[in-house]
């Protein structure tokens, strides 16, 4: 029997594989080869091998009851080196992170992701969307990296974005944070100012800081210093989310005295704008933004005409004219048409001050967070 699967690997590689995984559940022989193929990064062996592994419940693989943990890690490392491999080692270490018993080893694995290419949250979607919706496993995983040497910004910033978009949780684990060295927290925070580009998010960060018991005056002072820095970046979004927590009845709080404090001075700026005189000639008036807008718009029109004249696709692909308006029509087979309004939407970001005022300054002081957060 193996010698004719040995031979079929010449002639049909992929059904030779999966015909030698599923053999090697029950065969010494036969998963020898197999763990030959998974050592020298055979991408078919790998992908069968990752699809036996959602009918297991168990840590050991196999007939040589091999270590789950080896043949997940290998696994991992083969998906991270070849993106063909990926969607099966995925859904692979998302089903290990559901079960209890695997639990453990696929954490382990997804620990290891931190210095893996940049588009690994990409390549293991499904495994970062279980993650996400455990809120204190994504915070230990981030928090993690965020303390990590050798984590990759890149990796870092993909997480992080979950956290922007409010698809996973803002906050850090109390235990690892709490248990790192003063200058690898600093690090971290600094990774944090450097990498996150959210108001909100970074002032939840900050106040998870702040309420770390574990850390002590340290935290209070670190959180103080984030926030000292995102009144001046974020005043809207700092404001905005220290007004419930400056209020009297959280005076006791860990970490009011920061909150306080700092919405004080946002306060205090405040009211110093809008004390300053109104000067009407600094802004412009209707009719010169009307103006404006349909020079620019006649400069696109020109653009395009003339982009369109040299296009080679454009004697080849039929133009369509799209209707636009406010209101759209649903056409039934029976019965009217009825006619609805289209609703409104609309969503704001507040930009980092420094993007608005310098943006050079803003993205040299980034760079210097992420430079000496090394």
């Amino acid at each position: 029997m193996l010698t004719w699967l040995k031979f079929l690997l010449e002639t049909n590689a992929d059904d030779a594989w999966y015909c030698l995984v599923e053999f090697g559940q029950f065969d010494a022989d036969a998963y020898a080869l197999v763990a030959d193929g998974l050592e020298r990064g055979v991408s078919s062996a790998a992908q069968h091998v990752a699809r036996t592994l959602f009918r297991m419940d168990g840590t050991a693989y196999a007939v040589n009851e091999v270590p789950l943990a080896d043949v997940l890690q290998r696994l991992v490392t083969l998906a991270c080196a070849d993106a063909t491999v990926g969607d099966n080692v995925d859904l692979a270490l998302s089903s290990c992170l559901k079960r209890q018993s695997q639990r453990p080893i696929a954490i382990d694995c997804v620990r290891t992701l931190g210095a893996g290419p940049d588009d690994v949250l990409k390549r293991f979607d499904s495994t970062f969307y279980a993650l996400s919706e455990d809120a204190a496993l994504f915070k230990e995983v981030l928090t993690g990296w965020l303390l990590s040497p050798t984590a990759s910004f890149n990796v870092i910033s993909a997480a992080l974005n979950l956290v922007e978009s409010n698809r996973a949780p803002a906050g850090l684990d109390e235990a690892l944070f709490a248990g790192a060295t003063p200058l690898a927290r600093t690090k971290a925070v600094r990774r944090l100012l450097g990498l996150l580009g959210d108001g909100v998010a970074l002032c939840q960060f900050a106040a998870d800081i702040a309420r770390m018991v574990s850390l002590g005056d340290a935290g209070i002072e670190l959180a103080s210093q984030m926030f000292n820095l995102l009144k001046d970046e974020y005043p809207r979004a700092t404001e905005d989310f220290l007004k419930p927590l400056a209020a009297s009845a959280l005076r006791r709080e860990r970490g009011a005295q920061v909150f306080r404090g700092v919405y004080a001075i946002v306060m205090t700026w405040k009211r110093h704008l809008e004390r300053l005189p109104k000067r009407p000639e600094l802004h412009i008036g209707d009719a010169d933004a009307m103006a404006f807008k349909t020079a620019r718009m006649k400069q696109q029109r020109e653009i395009h005409r003339g982009a369109e004249a040299m296009s080679v696709f454009a004697s080849v692909m039929t133009k369509v004219h799209i209707a636009q308006g406010h209101r759209f029509t649903s056409h039934m087979q029976d019965g009217p048409s009825p006619i609805s309004d289209m609703g409104h939407f609309s969503h704001a970001v507040e930009l980092p001050s420094s993007e608005l005022s310098d943006p050079m300054r803003g993205l040299l002081h980034r760079m210097q967070m992420r430079g000496t957060s090394r």
